[in-house]
Parts: C-alpha cells; structure tokens; sequence
C-alpha cells in the first residue's frame, strides 16, 4: 500500500514583501478592533524574515496574547513579544522521540536528513515538519528560527535583538526627552528646542521604537511612556542592550572585547546593512550614530585612540546627566572645551548644510568642536548627524552647548564668582574630568569654554 506522503508534491512559497507583511498585520488590526503599536509591528515584520507561514505563527501568538489582555501591547513588546510562551506551545503533546529528534537537529544545525532519517524515523521527523518546527533547506534541516533553536539547546529563550537603527543623534533625543518631562505639543517642542518639525517627528519615532514615549503623530502630541526618567533610560539600555548590532560584535569578539579598533567595528556592522538601501558613506555614517548610541549610554567606551572596549557590568543610566556625559568621557572621549568661538562655528554649521560643503583648513577647531557636542559624523569628512531649523542655528547651538558638562561647570563657577578667570575653571575641569594636561591648557580650555558661556548670557540662555 502507498503512502499519500509518498505521491506529495511540495512547492516553495515566495516570501512575503512589506507590502505582503503589511497587509496581513493590518487584518491583526482589524481582527483586534485595535491598531497594533508601532513597534510591535515592526517586531512581527522583521522576525518574520518573510516567511509567510511564520508570520501567521507569530501573529496567531499575539492575536491569542492580546484577545485575553487587550492592553498588554507595550508589555508583549517589552518581552520581546513573549516568545518564551509561543516555544512551550510548540513543546506541548511533543513525544519523548520528537523532543529529542529536535535537539539532534539543533545540536547538528544544519542536520543531514538522512541521517536523521534513519536516527529517529521518517514518521517522526515528518511530523516535525508537518509542525513547522523542523524546515528543509537545501536537503539539510534546520530549526524555523534560530532564538527557537536556542530554547531548545539551553530551555530558556533568549531576548529577540533589535534591528531598529535610530536616524537621530542621541544628544538630540536627551532634549526632547528631558523637554517632552513638561511639554507635549510636538510644534511646541519644536519652537523651544530651535528644531524643524522633520527632526522631531523623526525623534518621535526613535523614542517610540526604544520603548521611551508615545506619538500621536495625528494631533501632534509626544508623551513620555514612563513617570521616572530613570525608567525611561532603562527601557532604552533594554533596547541597545539587546541590539542585533551589539550583539554581532559580541559574537565576533567575544562578551566584554576590548580595544577593538573603531574602523574594525565599523566594518564589521557594514554586513549587516543592504548596500541596495544604503549607500557605503551612509552605512558608516549610521554607524558612528550607532556607537554614540552606545557610548551615551555606557554599553560601548571609546578611548582617544578610538578603540572601542564593551561594559559587561554596565547598568543604565540613572538620570539625564549620567545619559551622554561623564562616565565615558573619563575614558578619553573628547570633552567640549570651546575650541572655537560661537560666530566661527555657526559658520561652519550653516555651510554644512549646504549639498557643496568644502572643508577649510580654518574649519579645524570649528569642526572639534562640533565632534566633542556629537553633531557630525568626523572632523575630516563631516556632515551634520543633526539638522538645526534654518535661522535658528543660534538657539539649536546654544541649547546643545548648554547641555555639556564642561559648560555646566563653568556656567555654576560664574554664577558664583562673575570674575571667574579662565585658570580657575579650567583647574575646576581638572578636578572634576582628570583631563591629566598641562596648566597652559587648562587656562587655554577654561577660557575658551567661558567665552561659550558669556555668549549664552547674551542670548538670555543662562542668566548674568
């Protein structure tokens, strides 16, 4: 007698396009009686890979999550859409010879199938198949996803990485967090912070990506997701923390690397962006963004000779000044020391926003400048990582500068004594940043970064 499975014939689906995936999270949607988050569709539409089957498990899953607690959105996507759960249902009414047939297959990644075959038979490899648990691919068979194959190798799951790249620059972001704590009219916040609508809108989506706000993109509102600033910090040290970037590094490295050259991590992250979307220049320009990312929030250090060391230890920042300041800055990142006056890098600033930008050999200090606040990508071949709203480059400069610590220092030092020599402030760097340099070059910093803060005072930023 013939078995049916014999006479099967298989056909290979297509995979899913965005608009395919699109399409489907849209009927989620529907099926819900409620729009699905942002991010969580973004979560379902990469982890997909677009395969259509596992777009229709996933969303089975939330679907099933989601009609039982309605609101559980923003939890389901801080558990990484709770894949643990989705594996144990995949475990249920599995065999003792099933079970151990998918540890074979995991532990041989990608398994021989005729080896398998004749290890636990066609009928129980069959039914793995039938599962979807088990896939062929090119006559080896491998596992429906990697993070399942880890739950099946070490019976936990680990934590699905983040692919979102932000598009702002984390010093950006810190404003309009610290600023959304009290105001939420998104073309409010765009007024006080001298930034173009664009900017914001494209700050919204980060921060909604990295678990930190939400965004009514509609009535052009921004709220933060959290009460306490620390536990938004947290939510984006959970994100970065679990990025698909960091942890590319991390496998090609190891856990903790250190002093791994800048250029090498660079290049290394290259590979994982699609160089039909992006061009090579933009590929590392969203890598550095990636690395300040990081730095800001102490998972990365990068020294003077930039060689990049991974925190293990590391926890989240516990408020907006430990975000982007002091704690990697002791490890030789250039601090902001006015190396330029406020006229001579407005200069700079605006012919940056021009499609024809020549660096000058006068542009140098300018350019240092611009480095240490994290608004271009280098000072050899810069571009603007932040666009200020034309004709308010001179507010958006000013409210950058303020947010530096060496400008903190000095503002305080002023407002105390406002005689203040540039000696003495530079000696208050010193005491606070171990800047290790000589007496000449602390006056010569304490007075450039005093010049900053007089031209604040004038603007009415920081009052006399």
């Amino acid at each position: 007698m013939c078995n049916s499975a014999d006479r099967r014939r298989e056909f290979e689906l297509p995979l899913f396009s965005k608009s395919d995936i699109s399409k489907l999270l849209n009927r989620l949607s529907t099926e819900l009686h409620t729009p699905i988050e942002h991010g969580l569709r973004r979560l379902l539409g990469e982890h997909c890979q677009g395969y259509p089957w596992l777009l229709k498990k996933l969303c089975v899953h939330v679907f099933q999550v989601l009609r039982l607690k309605p609101a559980a959105q923003r939890e389901l996507l801080d558990r990484a859409l709770d894949v643990e759960a989705l594996f144990k249902k995949d475990f249920l009414d599995l065999d003792h010879r099933q079970i151990a047939c998918l540890e074979r297959i995991a532990g041989d990644s990608p398994a021989d199938h005729f080896k398998m075959v004749d290890q636990f038979g066609d009928q129980t490899v069959d039914s793995l198949i039938h599962r979807r648990l088990v896939v062929r691919s090119s006559g080896k068979l491998v596992l429906y996803w990697d993070i399942f194959r880890d739950f099946v190798l070490y019976k936990q799951a680990p934590a699905i990485p983040a692919r979102y790249v932000p598009v702002s620059a984390p010093s950006t972001a810190k404003l309009v967090i610290e600023t959304c704590s009290t105001l939420s009219a998104v073309p409010k916040l765009a007024n006080k912070l001298s930034l173009q609508g664009g900017t914001i809108d494209n700050v919204a989506r980060d921060l909604v990506m990295l678990g930190v706000c939400s965004y009514d993109r509609k009535n052009e509102r921004l709220r933060l997701l959290h009460t306490d600033i620390q536990e938004s910090l947290a939510a984006a040290f959970r994100f970065f923390g679990s990025h698909a970037l960091l942890r590319r590094a991390v496998d090609a490295h190891g856990k903790g690397f250190r002093q791994l050259p800048l250029a090498t991590l660079i290049g290394l992250w290259s590979t994982e962006f699609s160089t039909e979307e992006y061009a090579p220049a933009t590929i590392a320009a969203v890598s550095r963004r990636m690395v300040l990312w990081f730095q800001s929030l102490g998972i990365l250090t990068v020294d003077s000779g930039d060689l990049v060391t991974h925190r293990v230890d590391q926890g989240p920042p516990a408020d907006l000044n430990e975000f982007q300041a002091e704690r990697r800055r002791r490890t030789g990142r250039r601090l902001f020391l006015g190396e330029a006056p406020p006229p001579r890098v407005l200069d700079v600033v605006r012919r940056l926003r021009e499609p024809n930008y020549i660096r000058e050999p006068s542009d140098r200090n300018a350019l240092y400048a611009l480095n240490a606040l994290r608004l271009v990508t280098s000072t050899v071949d810069p571009a603007l990582l932040d666009r200020p709203r034309k004709g308010l480059e001179e507010r958006w400069l000013a409210l950058k500068v303020l947010a530096q610590p060496t400008v903190r220092v000095a503002v305080e030092l002023k407002r105390r004594n406002s005689e203040v020599s540039g000696v003495h402030v530079g000696q208050a760097f010193e005491t606070r940043f171990q800047m290790g340099v000589s007496e000449a070059s602390l006056r010569r910093y304490g007075s450039g970064v005093l010049v900053w803060v007089n031209w604040l005072q004038e603007l009415g930023i920081v009052e006399p």
